[in-house]
């Protein structure tokens, strides 16, 4: 019975289901926002018959999942300021000033940001 049990206990720890993997994250209020920009083409959206493509810019405070959007026609760095800004406007406008002290939004420049630090040194 032992063996069998020793042979069951290493076949499961082996081959047997996984284990969910579990990341606890915190979120202090007033400390975090994210955000990111969305395509909307694929919602066809159509403004007196013509197609209307567009993205949104996203914002979102981690802790609360307070959120602000803003349309936009590309992922420049204009309409991230432009989408930020709204937001942290909004957000001040409907809580008394109280703003994120960061922010985080994923990075689509990482993957080039290596080429240009070497073009700008050489």
């Amino acid at each position: 019975m032992r063996t069998l049990q020793r042979r069951i206990k290493t076949w499961r720890a082996t081959e047997g289901p996984a284990k969910e993997v579990f990341f606890a994250q915190q979120h202090p209020p007033g400390r975090l926002g994210a955000s990111d920009f969305t395509h909307m083409e694929e919602l066809g959206v159509t403004l007196q018959g013509q197609s209307f493509p567009h993205l949104i810019y996203h914002f979102v405070l981690t802790y609360s999942n307070w959120e602000a959007g803003t349309v936009c026609y590309s992922e420049s760095f204009e309409s991230l300021c432009e989408g930020l800004q709204n937001a942290v406007w909004k957000l001040a406008r409907c809580r008394s000033g109280i703003a994120p002290t960061g922010s985080r939004r994923r990075s689509t420049t990482r993957a080039i940001a290596p080429s240009l630090r070497s073009a700008t040194r050489g």
